[in-house]
C-alpha cells in the first residue's frame, strides 16, 4: 500500500514538474515562434542555398563530362556515356541547359 502511494505521488510530482517547466518556458518566451521561427527560417534558407550549390555543381560536372564525351571516340565515348548517365540520374533534367539535355539524350541512346 505504501509503494502504491509513493508511485502515485511520484507521477503527480512529475506532472507538476512538467507543467512548471512548460509555464516557465512560456514566461521566458522559449515556446514563442518569434524566437524559434527565425532560426527555422534560417535553417530552411541554408538548405535552399546548399541545394542550389549542389545543382550548380552537378551542372558543371555534366558540362565537363559532355565536353569530354563530344571529344572522345570509341571506348572512351562509351565510358563517358556511362558516367553521364550516372551523373544525370540524380538531378532534375528540367534544371539543365539545353546543351546538357541533348548530351544526356545522346549518352542514353548509346
Amino acid at each position: 500500500m505504501k509503494a502504491i502511494a509513493i508511485g502515485i505521488g511520484s507521477i503527480i510530482l512529475m506532472l507538476a514538474i512538467v507543467a512548471g517547466i512548460d509555464q516557465f518556458g512560456f514566461a521566458l518566451g522559449l515556446w514563442d515562434t518569434t524566437f524559434w521561427g527565425v532560426k527555422q527560417q534560417n535553417a530552411q534558407r541554408q538548405v535552399f542555398v546548399q541545394t542550389q550549390s549542389y545543382v550548380q555543381g552537378k551542372i558543371q560536372n555534366l558540362e565537363q563530362e559532355c565536353f569530354a564525351y563530344r571529344k572522345a571516340d570509341g571506348s572512351q565515348k562509351s565510358a563517358f556515356a556511362g558516367e553521364i548517365r550516372n551523373e544525370a540520374s540524380t538531378i532534375d533534367l528540367g534544371k539543365l541547359p539545353m546543351d546538357e539535355q541533348s548530351c544526356i539524350q545522346e549518352a542514353r541512346a548509346q
